[in-house]
């Protein structure tokens, strides 16, 4: 990767960061204060547990967390741009491995802006993105297994349990 190419990846990075979180500071900053009033999170072990039954309960679970803190007036909008940064690396990754050519880090911004327009809904919860993301770092993980029989064992460990 050259210097322009890593230049392009930070000034769009920069412009993205100031962009959604004015977004969500200023133009839409109600949007969070409402999600947060729609749940609540408790510390306690039995709260953690009861996520075992829902499908992706980590991803339920930390993205539960994080929305209790969206009523803070610049955490929220700060917590969503950051899981959106983070949605956009981990994109980049998976196509730069498959070999995007130059514009990766343009062409990774297509699944972050559907996901920043499904986020500004109210039913639909960071828990969704929190999953994409996990997804998309497991599948790093996994394509780095160069063993046929390991990488055969593990995908059937991550198959999911609801077949």
């Amino acid at each position: 990767m050259t210097r322009n190419e890593r230049l392009l990846q930070w000034v769009i990075a920069g412009i993205f960061f100031v962009v959604c979180f004015a977004f969500f500071q200023w133009i839409y900053p109600n949007h969070l204060f409402i999600k947060e009033q729609m749940r609540i999170f408790l510390y306690t072990i039995d709260y953690f547990i009861s996520f075992w039954d829902e499908p992706a309960w980590l991803s339920c679970y930390v993205g539960n967390f994080l929305i209790q803190f969206f009523h803070l007036t610049v955490i929220g909008p700060l917590i969503v741009t950051c899981v959106l940064l983070l949605l956009w690396y981990f994109s980049m990754r998976v196509l730069r491995k498959f070999g995007g050519g130059n514009m990766v880090s343009v062409y990774a911004l297509f699944p972050v802006a559907l996901e920043w327009g499904l986020i500004c809904r109210l039913s639909y919860s960071i828990a969704s993105t929190l999953s994409f993301i996990f997804v998309l770092w497991f599948f790093l993980g996994y394509i780095r297994i160069k063993n046929k029989q390991l990488s055969v064992w593990v995908a059937f460990i991550l198959l999911p349990n609801n077949l």
